[in-house]
């Protein structure tokens, strides 16, 4: 997995703390210890210093995953960072001028902060860049609609269940997630369900995403 941070995108990031959700815990639960290890490893390098460690696999396909929501949360970081500095340097104006540019400067940073809100509902990280996978993403969100009238709340929740597809398909990557996507479809099931290619039938045990 190359870097794919935009040159100086985060340059001067250097944080100590950041948050981890709960669908990263879990998806990474089942993995073996040192890939478990290998990704927690990358979560933080990227969270507190904006950089990337080469991943391989599945640990590459998750973290492609998880990064869209962590590179948001490094820019909203930023952003709130620069705010300070820029409302520490307007105190030592005049009250009068001071309190005119303070409102502006609230002002510009709500409207930052609903930019990134914005640009949030469109940051889903598909595990797989391909046309394929993509085309049948958006069958299965249609076919969740249209059938069980279901749509995600949230770019996390749907984030987690791309997350749990990974992992469900396991080491069959990029093909073995379609199939599952497919075959949900065809039964008209709810979830994902992972595929026992020796079982005939039609009621596996569910895994809901």
């Amino acid at each position: 997995m190359k870097n794919t941070n935009k040159k100086g995108e985060f340059d001067d990031l250097k944080r100590d703390t950041f948050i981890i959700y709960r669908s990263f815990y879990e998806s990474m639960t089942p993995l073996e210890d040192s890939l478990k290890l290998k990704l927690y490893e990358a979560i933080c390098e990227f969270s507190l210093n904006g950089e990337d460690i080469e991943l391989e696999g599945v640990a590459a396909s998750l973290f492609m995953l998880m990064r869209p929501i962590l590179e948001a949360n490094n820019k909203r970081y930023l952003n709130g960072k620069s705010s300070k500095t820029i409302g520490s340097a307007k105190q030592t104006r005049s009250k009068a001028e001071g309190s005119a540019k303070q409102t502006r400067s609230k002002m510009l940073t709500n409207k930052d902060k609903d930019k990134d809100k914005d640009k949030d509902k469109d940051q889903i990280g598909l595990p797989f860049s391909s046309d394929k996978f993509r085309k049948v993403w958006s069958d299965w969100k249609e076919y969740k609609n249209t059938e069980h009238k279901f749509k995600y709340k949230s770019p996390i929740s749907e984030q987690g269940a791309l997350t749990g597809l990974v992992r469900l398909a396991g080491n069959g990557g990029e093909k073995e997630c379609i199939a599952i996507i497919e075959h949900s479809i065809e039964n008209g099931w709810k979830g994902f369900f992972k595929l026992d290619k020796g079982a005939t039938s039609t009621h596996p045990e569910i895994v809901k995403f």
